[in-house]
């Protein structure tokens, strides 16, 4: 079901989902990149609408959220060794149309490559996909070439338009919402 949402409308969205969801989105780091004084635009948890870049590509993959470089799998002490618990929130990850292809192919490795990795199943499970429209090719981009410009495997997109958020919700928890 499609909506037209301004910023507060979204942000008071993003309030409502951070009770249980960790949510991500390219974001700004500024004097983040290489360079001291080159920003840097990459995934991180944001907090409101305002902090997402919709008009620049990330810099670094989304994959650092699912499969981040060091993660605490076990606990070992002289008696038993003890599985880390789960993250205590579901995540919910802005991703545009050809890293939600990537994502597809990160499933079918370790989902569907012999038996599931329990690691990323249990990260997984607990994932929410909300796809960000592209208003035009970037640099570099070869989406259209590759046809990895059109999805239809998420729970929301979002375009944004003259300061207007565009929805597509699939989520029917979440179109209620909206309404």
């Amino acid at each position: 079901m499609g909506f037209h949402v301004n910023d507060y409308q979204f942000n008071t969205w993003f309030t409502k989902q951070k009770e249980t969801y960790d949510i991500y989105a390219p974001k700004r780091y500024v004097g983040g990149n290489t360079f001291s004084d080159a920003d840097c635009i990459r995934y991180g948890k944001v907090d409101s609408v305002s902090e997402i870049v919709f008009d620049k590509k990330s810099e670094y993959s989304f994959k650092e959220v699912l499969t981040p470089i060091t993660q605490t799998l076990f606990f070992f002490t002289e008696d038993e060794c003890k599985e880390a618990n789960p993250p205590q929130k579901g995540a919910i990850i802005f991703l545009r149309s050809c890293d939600l292809h990537a994502l597809k192919r990160l499933d079918d490795m370790y989902l569907k490559n012999g038996p599931a990795d329990y690691y990323y199943k249990r990260i997984r499970d607990n994932i929410k996909i909300v796809l960000i429209g592209c208003k035009h090719t970037f640099e570099n981009c070869f989406c259209v070439s590759m046809g990895t410009n059109i999805s239809d495997n998420y729970d929301m997109s979002v375009n944004i338009e003259d300061e207007v958020y565009q929805i597509n919700c699939k989520d029917t928890a979440w179109n209620s919402f909206f309404m």
